[in-house]
């Protein structure tokens, strides 16, 4: 029996300067392949812990050496390969991740993305839901575009952000940003750490993702099971 094989893609954003300058990000897209893992008859030639299949990428972005990955969904093993096109065979509970050719920008993730929009002032490639959905769902219909829940990681995204909301009457959102428990750090769909908020008054609350308040349009945690609007990201 032929276990099939389920593909997705990732873009993993790796700052190069230690001084993460954003103006210095290398774009580099991935596509992953579930339930498989690499037939290699080398070793790998490096071998990491990963949080999830988006750090694993953002990993191998790091490494010129690293054209495809193995990550283990349970113990977060992460395996990098110098192969760009490997051998791979069915595997439950891993994923291959490989580096693909990309091009341009974001605008041109656009041109190819049915009823997403490009902002040329914020660089932002764009779709707002209007129909609420539970965070699971949200996301699911982001990534069924190749795309994610808008990462608000600045001032300036934020603000054009709730004016984003205000031309499309859009009273809460959900954004991207998980977190495993109150004391954890929220990371965004690569694993990193995310650094800009604006929190409510009364702070982030117990919820384990984001979203905007729906008064004040301020940000707070959620459980995710409440059904809000949302935008999707492609980058």
């Amino acid at each position: 029996m032929t276990t099939p094989m389920i593909y997705s893609s990732l873009i993993a954003v790796v700052l190069l300067t230690l001084g993460i300058d954003s103006h210095n990000a290398k774009l580099q897209k991935f596509k992953n392949e579930k339930n498989t893992h690499i037939i290699s008859n080398d070793s790998p030639v490096g071998n990491f812990i990963a949080r999830t299949r988006q750090e694993c990428a953002s990993l191998c972005t790091t490494d010129d050496n690293c054209y495809s990955a193995n990550f283990e969904l349970v113990t977060g093993q992460c395996h990098f390969y110098t192969t760009f096109y490997p051998n791979t065979e069915a595997f439950v509970g891993s994923e291959t991740i490989k580096k693909t050719s990309i091009t341009g920008v974001a605008s041109g993730f656009c041109d190819i993305a049915i009823g997403y929009t490009y902002d040329a002032d914020m660089n932002i490639c764009y779709k707002a839901f209007i129909q609420k959905q539970i965070h699971a769902n949200a996301k699911a219909t982001c990534d069924g575009d190749d795309a994610r829940l808008l990462l608000i990681n600045s001032l300036q995204v934020y603000q054009w952000t709730i004016d984003l909301m205000a031309s499309n009457a859009m009273s809460r959102i959900y954004i991207q940003g998980e977190r495993v428990n109150e004391v954890s750090p929220f990371l965004d769909d690569e694993g990193n750490e995310l650094t800009y908020f604006n929190w409510v008054k009364e702070g982030p609350g117990s919820g384990t993702y984001l979203r905007t308040d729906g008064t004040t349009k301020l940000m707070e945690a959620s459980s995710g099971t409440g059904a809000y609007n949302f935008i999707c990201q492609i980058y």
